[in-house]
C-alpha cells in the first residue's frame, strides 16, 4: 500500500489518498478527508512500502511532530520509504534576512495565509532538524533536497 498525506492537492493516481481540506479532484480517483497527522485506522503496521507527504509539515505542530513521524514510520514495512517535505525555515529566513523577500511573502511562507484552517501554518523545521528526528526514529535519510524554500527528505525504514 502506498499513502500520500496532502493539504488540497490534486490526488496522486496508485496512492492512497488522504487530505483534510480537498479542493481538486482527478477523475476516478478517492480522496479520503480525514486528519493527515493520524494513519490509525487507514492502514495496518508495517502495511505501507511509501508514505508520501509532501508540503504537509508545515500543518504539525511542532510539539506534535515527532509522535506524527513515529506513527508514519510505524506504517512503513522495513525497506519502506517515507518522502516528507514542506517549507524549509532555515531558507526563508535567511532570505528575509538577506532582503530577498520581503514581510509579507515571509508570512506568507511561514504562517499561511489563513483563509481556512489549513491554510493556516503551525509548525516550522528546517532540512537539519527534520533529518534529525528521522534517525532518531530508526530511519536512514537517503535523499535530501531543495526546491526553493520546498524542502524534501526521503528516508527507508531498514
Amino acid at each position: 500500500m502506498k499513502i500520500r498525506l496532502a493539504v488540497n492537492q490534486v490526488p496522486l493516481v496508485g496512492y492512497v489518498n488522504i487530505d483534510p481540506a480537498p479542493q481538486k479532484s482527478v477523475q476516478d480517483e478517492v480522496v479520503h478527508i480525514r486528519d493527515i497527522k493520524n494513519l490509525h485506522g487507514v492502514c495496518e503496521q508495517s502495511e505501507c512500502t511509501e508514505v508520501r507527504a509532501e508540503d504537509v509539515l508545515d500543518f504539525i505542530p511542532l510539539e506534535q511532530l515527532g509522535n506524527v513521524l513515529a506513527g508514519w514510520t510505524y506504517a512503513l514495512r522495513h525497506g519502506g520509504k517515507l518522502v516528507i517535505g514542506g517549507t524549509d525555515a532555515m531558507s526563508v529566513s535567511r532570505a528575509y534576512l538577506s532582503g530577498d523577500i520581503n514581510t509579507q511573502e515571509y508570512n506568507e511562507l511561514i504562517h499561511g495565509v489563513g483563509l481556512h484552517p489549513w491554510s493556516m501554518k503551525s509548525g516550522q523545521v528546517n532540512m537539519s532538524e527534520l533529518s534529525e528526528v528521522l534517525e532518531q526514529l530508526g530511519l536512514q535519510v537517503i535523499k535530501k533536497r531543495f526546491n526553493g524554500f520546498k524542502m524534501t527528505v526521503e528516508a527507508i525504514r531498514p
